[in-house]
């Protein structure tokens, strides 16, 4: 755990207002991070944090059980305007040094809200992952979601006095954009304190039938950028090779119905399993022979992250961020995109040799101990406070 900051820019030791603003609709990574980040942060007398949440799910009553303030702006009850409203209130009586967004509706209310609140407050955004259009989606919601992330592009490039980029790749593509802001990369990273799962393998196990499988598994939202597809089209190849395995696809969302009927064109239905949310998903991870993620782009996911702190060998294509985390062959395997065969073989190579697995293991797990620190990041964070209080 981080107990000791260093924040520049405090004025006469007052601690530094930090308004973060986020959705809390899913137990997610951009949620998990947050959470984690406000958990440590909340040790610091250099720091009063106050969060406004979206949604009364996971996050909201995991900051309330740390005492961290948080205050529901539920969107489901009110509309767009009264949260704008809401959160000008908001921001008028906690008077906050910064706010720190972390989506696209966040930004807007938070940015919109400062202007109503007559504040010159500075915006930092979080970009944690892939802003693109999903597939899958009815008429209405494409159009709806090729508007947001048109906005969503003119909120960064315009009017977030800082961007922070979860990935190298990310952070590039930010800076050729040329975003009126400063650019931060900063990774996220894994809370070690949460796992201590060794006991749970046997259960978990036998709690989906795989006690005799090879068994993958992934956990991901079901949208186009995640591919899916790609994971269920080499469980096939596998099905033909003859190895006993078990697929598990943890995660909802708007393609769940056209990859079961995949999974039921290519006869796998014995084979293949859609299990839906899991909020409690580190002891799946742990208990997993080999974690795998088919994403067509990605920031640093944070599901990656903690199947590699937990020793589970990982398979996923090279894209995105997720290409500065694996060093092939070293502490996990880079397949190409939507490469379903190379996939399959790289499956099939861990079930025959446990031992280059249980190698890529500890190397993933030394890997997160010495870059994917939770110290290392918010040391980072924090010094972007500092600076922005600076500018």
């Amino acid at each position: 755990m981080v107990k000791d900051f260093c924040v520049s820019g405090r004025k006469n030791n007052e601690p530094i207002r930090i308004l973060h603003i986020i959705s809390g609709d899913l137990w997610a990574g951009a949620a998990v991070q947050v959470y984690h980040t406000l958990s440590a942060l909340s040790t610091s007398d250099q720091l009063y944090l106050i969060c406004a949440v979206f949604n009364d799910g996971i996050l909201k009553k995991g900051l309330e059980k740390m005492n961290i303030e948080t205050v529901l702006l539920d969107e489901r009850k009110f509309n767009f305007i009264s949260m704008l409203l809401r959160l000008k209130k908001l921001i008028q009586a906690e008077r906050p040094h910064i706010i720190h967004v972390h989506a696209v509706k966040e930004h807007f209310l938070g940015k919109v809200s400062t202007i109503l609140a007559h504040r010159k407050i500075p915006v930092i955004r979080t970009v944690h992952g892939d802003r693109s259009v999903s597939e899958g989606l009815a008429l209405g919601k494409y159009v709806r979601s090729k508007v947001v992330v048109s906005l969503d592009n003119f909120l960064i490039k315009n009017l977030a006095e800082v961007v922070i980029a979860v990935s190298k790749d990310m952070e590039d593509g930010f800076l050729a954009y040329k975003v009126r802001g400063k650019v931060y990369q900063i990774y996220n990273a894994v809370n070690t304190s949460e796992f201590d799962f060794e006991d749970n393998v046997r259960a978990v196990r036998e709690k989906y039938e795989v006690n005799d499988h090879f068994w993958i598994g992934t956990a991901a939202r079901l949208v186009g950028v995640k591919n899916q597809r790609m994971l269920i089209e080499a469980g096939k190849i596998l099905l033909d090779k003859g190895i006993p395995f078990k697929i598990s696809i943890f995660g909802n969302g708007p393609l769940k119905q056209d990859l079961q009927r995949l999974i039921e064109r290519y006869e796998l239905s014995s084979t293949v399993f859609l299990h839906g949310f899991e909020p409690e998903v580190h002891p799946v991870l742990n208990a997993l022979d080999v974690f795998v993620l088919c994403s067509l782009n990605e920031g640093i996911p944070m599901a990656l992250l903690e199947a590699m702190y937990m020793r589970t060998p990982v398979v996923c294509t090279a894209v995105g961020g997720m290409k500065e985390v694996i060093e092939d062959g070293v502490n996990g395997m880079l397949v190409p995109s939507n490469d379903s065969s190379s996939l399959a073989d790289c499956l099939a190579k861990l079930y025959e040799n446990q031992e280059m697995a249980r190698r890529l293991g500890r190397n993933a797990r030394a890997t997160i101990e010495e870059r994917f620190s939770l110290d290392k990041t918010l040391t980072n964070l924090c010094r972007v406070y500092g600076e922005v209080l600076t500018q």
